[in-house]
């Protein structure tokens, strides 16, 4: 169970970001949802759209090219916060990536220890993300993902891009990496988007991790350690002799006469066997029998 994603990039389409850019002035949500972005621009290059999920718009945190909404997600006794966050970085941009505004909004999760996911068309290009080569751009934005606890989500090296004239992989997910591990089937998709860019889908689970547990020694209580290990050592002493004492009955005794051999008690913490007299001599003969002589 889980939260579907598809991380659209429309921008080299006409005839599709037309038909976006005259729902969002209209100020007009579709039908079960509703597309989120920044209000306070003249333009928006990055939204979000909702659809029968209930998010909370961080509309400080939005930009002209970036939109923020948080979920929320019932944990066991706790509710969890994830950020989800569709992210612009311009091309001609006069500093290298990442902008401002996807750094304050880094910031913001982590200080909130919130989670947070981003789509984000990068406009750079890394082999560490699948592209057949590196600009500075890619080398800026590199550097400051190792920098962070971002973890990047792609996978293997499908062109996210494709023009006449070349194909490259510049569309990217990143998330937190407390919830990696709930980010399923990340993939490109191969139909058709209206648009020079694939659409990138993949689910963002619901499931609860398990916790692990673990045994921490530089928190052990010694001294009551060794005190139960004495404990069940003496336990398993009394077990053990018990049971060499029953099998000594049932299977010993019947083939020999001891008239030395009184008779065999045990206490709870031990077993004990009372003889009169010299107790038997235990040998072995060389054809590997028992001998008891006295």
């Amino acid at each position: 169970m889980g939260i579907p994603f598809i991380q659209a990039n429309l921008q080299h389409s006409r005839a599709t970001t037309g038909v976006l850019e005259e729902i969002l002035s209209k100020g007009l949500t579709l039908r079960e949802g509703q597309i989120i972005s920044c209000t306070s621009a003249d333009r928006s290059r990055a939204c979000i759209y909702v659809n029968r999920v209930d998010a909370i718009f961080l509309p400080l945190l939005s930009t002209m090219d970036l939109a923020a909404v948080v979920l929320l997600f019932q944990e066991q006794n706790m509710i969890r916060r994830t950020v989800i966050c569709s992210s612009y970085l311009s091309y001609d941009a006069p500093d290298p990536p990442p902008n401002t505004e996807l750094e304050d909004l880094v910031n913001f999760c982590k200080t909130k220890s919130w989670d947070l996911l981003v789509g984000c068309d990068s406009n750079s290009h890394h082999s560490v993300w699948g592209s057949s080569d590196v600009n500075p751009m890619g080398e800026s934005l590199l550097e400051y993902l190792m920098t962070t606890e971002l973890q990047l989500l792609n996978r293997g090296s499908q062109p996210t891009f494709r023009s006449n004239v070349r194909e490259e992989v510049i569309d990217i997910s990143i998330c937190t990496s407390n919830i990696v591990h709930k980010i399923k089937e990340w993939r490109v998709s191969e139909e058709t988007s209206l648009s020079n860019h694939f659409h990138i889908l993949f689910t963002l689970s619901k499931e609860v991790r398990q916790a692990i547990t673990y045994r921490d020694p530089k928190a052990t209580n010694w001294d009551l350690y060794c005190s139960e290990l004495t404990r069940d050592a003496e336990v398993f002493r009394a077990l053990l002799s018990s049971l060499i004492l029953q099998l000594t009955e049932r299977f010993v005794w019947p083939k020999y006469d001891f008239p030395q051999l009184q008779s065999i008690t045990y206490t709870p913490s031990y077993a004990m066997t009372h003889f009169q007299g010299k107790p038997p001599t235990i040998m072995r003969s060389s054809t590997n029998s028992i001998l008891m002589n006295e």
